[in-house]
């Protein structure tokens, strides 16, 4: 069972010849400068270093139509990891962020929808234990394999633990019962809105990795695959 997320794209006005056109077209300079600006100060391919590291780090971006989650192998995460005594028997854990109310409700109305996008509501973090193959557990997902170095996926590992938000001596903060599997919400940091949605959570960890992408570009699911694809191996379709 997956959630689907409703986005927005806005529509560019045309205004005609005159002053219109020129405003326009300044405008559309800026943004263009500012995306290339976000673009060079992306950190570099995620191998692309000389330094000499541990074995990679090997991940996976799983698309469910609208949203998407980041997969990390069980064991590769650190013995207090918030909640990790919730998935004992799990292999890996998949992470998504998203609004709390739309992505645990289990039939999503317009109006709440509308609300997630449109103002800065409170959040949560959905964490799915996984057992067996990533793609056995979601055969009916796009499945993108990233290899990452240590010191990339740390950086990574860190921006999703501070999504937590806990609780007393540090306990992640359980709302209610997951999406499938042994999958639970837990309380999280961070407002959601338009266009701080799942996606843009899911592009803005894998930036802290060192993926050269653009969180600006990653509004849908098919902007995180078009940005993440070119740095891994698509193995499900």
């Amino acid at each position: 069972m997956s959630r689907a997320y409703i986005e927005s794209r806005g529509k560019a006005e045309y205004r005609g010849p005159a002053r219109g056109a020129d405003n326009a077209g300044s405008f559309s300079l800026v943004i263009l400068l500012v995306l290339l600006i976000a673009g060079c100060t992306a950190r570099g391919d995620p191998l692309n270093s000389s330094a000499v590291e541990a074995p990679p780090k090997v991940i996976y971006i799983v698309s469910h139509g609208w949203h998407t989650g980041i997969v990390i192998l069980r064991a590769d995460l650190p013995d207090d990891w918030p909640g990790l005594q919730d998935f004992a028997s799990s292999d890996y854990l998949e992470f998504g962020w998203g609004d709390a109310e739309y992505y645990p409700a289990e039939e999503g109305t317009v109006w709440l929808a509308l609300k997630a996008l449109f103002w800065p509501t409170p959040s949560v973090l959905h964490v799915a234990g996984i057992t067996g193959s990533v793609t056995a557990f979601f055969p009916k997902s796009r499945v993108v394999r990233i290899r990452l170095l240590e010191s990339g996926f740390v950086r990574m590992q860190q921006f999703i633990r501070d999504t937590y938000r806990l609780g007393e001596k540090g306990r992640a903060i359980t709302l209610a019962a997951g999406l499938y599997g042994d999958g639970k919400f837990y309380r999280a940091r961070g407002k959601f809105y338009f266009p701080k949605t799942c996606n843009y959570w899911t592009i803005s960890a894998l930036r802290e990795a060192g993926l050269s992408v653009i969180p600006l570009f990653a509004v849908t699911a098919g902007g995180v695959l078009a940005q993440v694809e070119p740095h891994g191996d698509v193995i499900q379709k």
